[in-house]
């Protein structure tokens, strides 16, 4: 059999959109909104047929929603790694639902690495490394994005495009004439 090494990444996407705004809000013209994970029998098939090439790269549980929010996802975690013992297993989340007991859990489940993405600035970024650290993880197990500018940067685009002035463009999108010369995103 050939061999997919760590070269390559395989997401384990989720198809419900998240509930933060109005961060996301832009994808949901791209993406359909269904309110259900992936089925444990997709998941064990999806896990199986990567084993059969000796897939060694990166599985990551992400996508537009919660994985912890999904009550199998230390089962999941669990077959994954059964399955893909020599690939590099991560979690993308906001945070919003993790603790200690989780947060080991999902590390005994075969977990390598947990992205923690924060939205609500520098205090909730240092909440999460104490939970990290308390969880006796070591640096390299965890990584923490504080996405604070993003957030208010999202926030402010929004605001724009409710008053028609998205990036101080105001009368160069949305509804009227528009010449060729307008500007366009």
């Amino acid at each position: 059999t050939a061999c997919l090494d760590a070269q390559y990444t395989f997401p384990l996407g989720y198809t419900s959109l998240p509930a933060i705004e109005p961060i996301f809000t832009m994808f949901k013209d791209y993406y359909k909104d269904i309110k259900e994970f992936m089925s444990e029998d997709l998941h064990q098939s999806i896990c199986r047929q990567l084993s059969e090439y000796e897939y060694r790269g990166m599985l990551i549980y992400s996508g537009f929603n919660e994985p912890l929010l999904n009550k199998q996802i230390y089962h999941n975690i669990n077959v994954a790694r059964s399955y893909l013992p020599n690939s590099y297993i991560e979690l993308i989340t906001n945070g919003d639902v993790l603790n200690k007991k989780r947060l080991q859990k999902l590390f005994e489940s075969g977990l390598s690495t947990i992205h923690i993405s924060v939205y609500d600035g520098k205090e909730a970024e240092e909440k999460f490394i104490k939970l990290c650290n308390s969880a006796g993880l070591e640096e390299k197990q965890f990584l923490i994005k504080n996405k604070t500018e993003m957030a208010d940067l999202a926030k402010n685009i929004a605001n724009d495009a409710k008053t028609g002035d998205v990036f101080g463009l105001k009368g160069t999108l949305g509804a009227g004439k528009r010449d060729r010369k307008s500007t366009r995103l």
